[in-house]
């Protein structure tokens, strides 16, 4: 973690320089800072801490996670929580100009399965490949999405399997395609529809059990207790290996 006189260097300030800025310009200088190194420099200094408010807090997790709900007993104690699972942010804007917060009420409220994400991806990898079959560039498009992270991978696959070199916005869209804020939506979906391998979260069956030999009742109502948030918090903390696990 950064020293206060790091932060400080990367900000071009000194302290006593700080503190003879307005309450409202130090706050814009300070949204600009990650959770961690806000906490920092409000350990060493009264007037940073005054700075530091709930609305501050608030604006904090709204501008860097797209989070409108506390998940914690404040504002500031939902920042922490949030840097510390590395949450996506939510109000960033996808391809087709929805946030990601859109695009996971959109699915939740449709009661589409998981796929749907895979759908979007599929229309802006598809769409960039000459071959027409459709169903070979279906496995391309998931053997894109699992393994083909940087423009020089895409370009090697691109000599392989396409006519020509990709455009570098063809890149740039098949790279967004393959967010990692996409792979954490369609996680979270699968996990809150019970279709991965965690069979027993509220709200799902269990098919042909051998203790009983017939299927268990739904409790499907206890599912629609859970904030499904919960979920991609714990996914935003998973590394893009452990959720090409999840997904695929």
């Amino acid at each position: 973690m950064s020293s206060v006189d790091e932060i400080l260097e990367k900000l071009h300030f000194r302290i006593q320089d700080l503190n003879v800025l307005p309450l409202s310009q130090l706050q814009d200088i300070f949204l600009n800072l990650d959770v961690k190194e806000i906490l920092k420099l409000c350990e060493v200094n009264q007037k940073f801490n005054s700075v530091c408010d709930e609305n501050f807090w608030r604006i904090k997790v709204l501008n860097n996670y797209g989070i409108e709900k506390k998940y914690g007993d404040t504002w500031k104690e939902t920042a922490i929580v949030m840097n510390k699972v590395n949450m996506i942010n939510l109000g960033t804007k996808w391809s087709d100009g929805r946030t990601y917060g859109k695009i996971l009420d959109d699915i939740l409220r449709d009661g589409d399965i998981a796929d749907t994400v895979l759908d979007l991806q599929y229309q802006y990898i598809l769409r960039l490949m000459d071959n027409e079959d459709n169903e070979n560039n279906k496995t391309y498009a998931k053997f894109i999405q699992i393994s083909l992270n940087d423009e020089k991978a895409l370009q090697d696959f691109a000599d392989n399997c396409s006519e020509r070199p990709y455009t570098a916005s063809e890149v740039d869209a098949i790279l967004l395609a393959n967010s990692r804020e996409m792979k954490v939506i369609y996680a979270a979906v699968l996990t809150y529809r019970g279709e991965t391998p965690c069979k027993y979260l509220p709200g799902g069956t269990i098919r042909n059990d051998v203790t009983t030999g017939f299927s268990l009742q739904s409790y499907e109502f206890l599912r629609k207790m859970i904030d499904p948030m919960i979920y991609v918090m714990q996914f935003s903390s998973f590394s893009s290996d452990r959720l090409d696990l999840v997904m695929y």
